[in-house]
């Protein structure tokens, strides 16, 4: 009886060898492919002669997933040998934003089904960047940047520094900013999200400094734009320190084994075009106050078509981002904002 069943054993392990006895690679691990565009990739099957033989024989199809993402399909009909190697090109379609895979599979000639064999090719599909984004991005920044000029023309220096000699304000500002946010969206993160990618996006969007727009509804809903000002350059600042502080100590808990990269250059870059366009309007506050003090007049008209026209421009460049929302991203954009 064990002599029955050793053979029976031996004969499922030949007959799995032989389904699995191909080699399959990729002529690439990871790959990229823009929406609405296509790239071809090689999957090769390496193997005995006889294990090559069958893969003349057999009937193949490629599985792809998920389908609003990507597709793909075999280009040619058959594979092409040699003495040692298969190679058969797939075509590979981008539909939408986001990942997928891709994998061969060969039909079983006795049930009939189909076994999909390792390894899984990944596949990122990515954005080209528009003419219309671009459009929107020189729009902000040439906006921004003028409105910044104008913010400097309004600001009283010596209330700047009666708020550093007593910072109060910027302490409370910088608790909440880099304490308390941070842990919130590392809560709501875990709460609300399955996948850590998310999660991980949640809690970086948290740990990050207030941005220019703080500062114009500073001014639309009659706050402190001095102190609001002051609390942007400090955290703005400190987000050198406290951005890579909570990334390498929380964040590694959310996505273990990922390299992260904190944007040191983005940073800084926030931090110059914050300082000089500020620093031109203190200047014309100086040498010009009449010029000073019509800018300040029209400071908050101009925040209010500012802040509407990136609403629209940002909600035309970036209009398919709608179609990936989430009830749960719904939720946790209103939480951090």
């Amino acid at each position: 009886m064990k002599f029955i069943v050793f053979l029976f054993l031996a004969a499922l392990q030949s007959s799995v060898s032989v389904v699995s006895g191909f080699n399959v690679t990729f002529n690439s691990s990871n790959v990229e492919v823009l929406v609405d565009g296509s790239v071809q990739v090689d999957v090769i099957l390496e193997g005995t002669e006889n294990e090559l033989e069958q893969i003349k024989i057999n009937n193949w199809t490629v599985f792809f997933g998920p389908s609003g993402t990507l597709e793909a399909e075999f280009r040619n009909s058959s594979f092409s040998c040699d003495s040692y190697r298969c190679i058969r090109e797939i075509d590979i379609k981008g539909l939408f934003l986001g990942f997928g895979t891709v994998s061969i599979a060969r039909m079983d000639p006795e049930s009939k089904t189909w076994i999909k064999l390792d390894p899984t090719l990944k596949v990122t599909v990515l954005r080209q960047e528009s003419l219309m984004n671009k459009i929107f991005i020189a729009f902000v920044a040439t906006i921004v940047t003028l409105n910044y000029i104008n913010m400097g023309c309004a600001l009283d220096i010596g209330v700047v520094k009666e708020v550093l000699r007593k910072p109060i304000g910027p302490i409370i500002g910088f608790f909440c900013q880099f304490v308390v946010m941070p842990l919130v969206a590392y809560g709501a993160g875990q709460l609300i999200f399955d996948d850590p990618v998310l999660r991980l996006g949640l809690f970086t969007f948290g740990s990050s400094p207030g941005g220019g727009a703080s500062n114009m509804w500073t001014v639309l809903l009659g706050g402190n734009l001095n102190l609001s000002i002051t609390m942007t350059f400090i955290s703005t600042l400190a987000a050198l320190g406290t951005i890579p502080f909570w990334l390498f100590t929380l964040g590694k808990t959310i996505l273990k084994g990922t390299n992260i990269v904190v944007p040191f250059q983005n940073i800084i870059i926030s931090l110059v075009s914050l300082i000089i366009p500020i620093g031109i309007g203190v200047l014309i506050q100086r040498r010009f106050p009449k010029v000073a003090a019509r800018s300040k007049r029209i400071l908050a008209p101009v925040c209010i078509i500012l802040l509407i026209a990136i609403i629209i421009l940002a909600s035309i460049a970036n209009s398919y981002m709608f179609f990936m929302l989430t009830w749960r991203m719904v939720i946790a954009a209103s939480l951090s904002v």
